[in-house]
C-alpha cells in the first residue's frame, strides 16, 4: 500500500496533538494534586468526588457556625457570672440594710452602694458583642435591651432568640431575651401603702403549686381590726369583715401571706407579680433612701425589703439557670465540633484516596510523555522536509 506524503504529515500532527494533551493534563495534574481533570476521565470516580466535596463544603459551613456560636454563648456565659456575682453582693448588702441598729447615713450608704451595683448590672444587661450587636435584645440587635425610664428600668428587645445550625439536625440558640433572662419569674411581692398609719408587717409571697395569677389588695376596716381581699378588678375574693389575727395565714387564691403587729386604720398592702431585678433594686434603693422614722414607716420599709430580696433570690435563681442552660448548649457545641471534625478529617482523607494524584508516577509519566513528543517532533521535521528534488 502507497502512502502519501499527506498521511504521514496528518500522522504525525495527530501524534503530536495527542502527546501534547496528556503532557497538558499531567502538568494539570501536578498543579492541582488531582488526577480526574475532566468528569469523562473516570465518571464513576468523578460522581463521588463531587458528592464528597458538596459535604465537605456543608461541613465546614456548619464548622464555620459552630465557631460563631461557640464565640456567641461563650460570652453570654462569661456576662452572666459576672452578673451572679454581683447579685450575690447585691443580696447581701440589701440583708445587712435590716440591723436594727442602722441609722439613716448607714442606710443611704448601702443606698449608694446598691446604685453603683444596679449601673454595673444595668451595663452587663446592655452588653453588645464585638460587631455592636445588643447580646440579650433578642432578635432586636442593634436596639438597647434595657433603659431607665421613670424611675424604673425597662425591657425594649423581644422574646426572640437566634438560632444556628452546627450540623444537619441540629440548631442551638446562640442569644436569650433580657426579658427571661433577668426576670423574677413566678414571683409576687406584697406592698405596704405609703399612706399605712400602723406598724402591720407584711411577710413575703408564698406560692402553692396551683395558684390564680393577679393583683390583689388587702384593706383593712376603719378600726384595723378586719380585713378584705379584692382582686385587680375589683371583685371580693376574701369578704370584707374577716377577723385579722396578728401573723395568721392569709390565703388569696393559691397565694399565701402574713401580717404581723398592729394594722392602722384603711390600711393597705398590695400583692403584684415582682418586676426585672433592676426595678426589684430599684424598689430597694427608695426604701433605703425614704429615712424612715416613725414606726409606721419602718414597718413599711421591712416589709418593702423583705419581699424585694424574696424577688431579688428568685431573678438570681432565673439568671443561674439561664447559666446552667447556656454551658449546657455550649457542650452541646463542642460535642458537634469534635464529631464534624473527624468527618472533615474522614472525608479528606477519601477525597484523596479517590481522587488525589500519585504526584510521583505522575512526573515520571511526564518526562516520558514530554520524551516522546520531542520524539515525534524530530520525526515531523524530517518527514516534512523530504522532497523528490532533493534526489535530482
Amino acid at each position: 500500500m502507497r502512502i502519501s506524503t499527506l498521511q504521514i504529515f496528518n500522522s504525525n500532527v495527530d501524534a503530536m496533538m495527542s502527546t501534547q494533551s496528556k503532557i497538558n493534563d499531567g502538568q494539570q495534574q501536578v498543579s492541582t494534586g488531582q488526577k480526574i481533570i475532566r468528569d469523562s476521565d473516570d465518571p464513576v470516580t468523578a460522581s463521588q468526588l463531587k458528592s464528597l466535596n458538596n459535604t465537605q463544603a456543608q461541613l465546614k459551613l456548619f464548622q464555620g457556625n459552630i465557631t460563631s456560636a461557640q464565640n456567641d454563648l461563650s460570652l453570654e456565659e462569661s456576662h452572666l457570672q459576672n452578673f451572679t456575682t454581683l447579685i450575690t453582693q447585691v443580696s447581701q448588702l440589701s440583708l445587712s440594710s435590716l440591723n436594727g441598729s442602722f441609722n439613716d447615713a448607714n442606710r443611704n450608704s448601702i443606698a449608694t452602694q446598691l446604685q453603683n451595683q444596679l449601673s454595673a448590672l444595668t451595663d452587663i444587661a446592655n452588653t453588645k458583642d464585638s460587631n455592636g450587636d445588643y447580646i440579650f435584645s433578642g432578635s432586636q440587635l442593634k436596639t438597647q435591651p434595657f433603659v431607665s425610664n421613670a424611675g424604673s428600668t425597662v425591657y425594649q428587645g423581644d422574646i426572640s432568640q437566634r438560632f444556628l445550625n452546627i450540623e444537619s439536625s441540629t440548631s442551638v440558640a446562640i442569644s436569650d431575651a433580657g426579658n427571661e433572662v433577668f426576670s423574677s419569674k413566678n414571683s409576687y411581692i406584697a406592698t405596704p401603702s405609703a399612706t399605712n398609719t400602723g406598724t402591720g408587717i407584711i411577710s413575703n409571697v408564698q406560692l402553692s403549686n396551683v395558684y390564680t395569677p393577679n393583683t390583689y389588695t388587702i384593706t383593712f376596716d376603719p378600726t384595723g381590726t378586719t380585713y378584705g381581699v379584692t382582686d385587680g378588678q375589683g371583685a371580693a375574693v376574701i369578704a370584707a369583715g374577716t377577723a385579722y389575727t396578728d401573723g395568721s395565714a392569709i390565703n388569696i387564691n393559691g397565694m399565701q401571706v402574713s401580717i404581723s403587729g398592729t394594722p392602722g386604720a384603711n390600711d393597705t398592702y398590695t400583692i403584684s407579680k415582682a418586676g426585672n431585678i433592676f426595678s426589684t433594686i430599684q424598689n430597694m434603693i427608695t426604701a433605703l433612701q425614704s429615712n424612715p422614722s416613725t414606726a409606721a414607716a419602718k414597718a413599711q420599709f421591712t416589709s418593702i425589703i423583705n419581699n424585694n430580696i424574696s424577688a431579688l433570690d428568685a431573678g438570681s435563681q432565673t439568671v443561674l439557670n439561664k447559666l446552667t442552660d447556656v454551658g449546657a448548649r455550649l457542650n452541646i457545641v463542642s460535642n458537634t465540633k469534635n464529631v464534624l471534625q473527624s468527618l472533615l478529617l474522614q472525608n479528606g482523607q477519601t477525597i484523596s484516596t479517590l481522587g488525589g494524584a500519585d504526584l510521583t508516577a505522575t512526573v515520571s509519566l511526564l518526562a516520558q510523555q514530554t520524551t516522546t513528543l520531542q520524539a515525534i517532533q524530530k520525526v515531523y521535521v524530517a518527514t516534512s522536509s523530504l522532497s523528490l528534488f532533493q534526489l535530482l
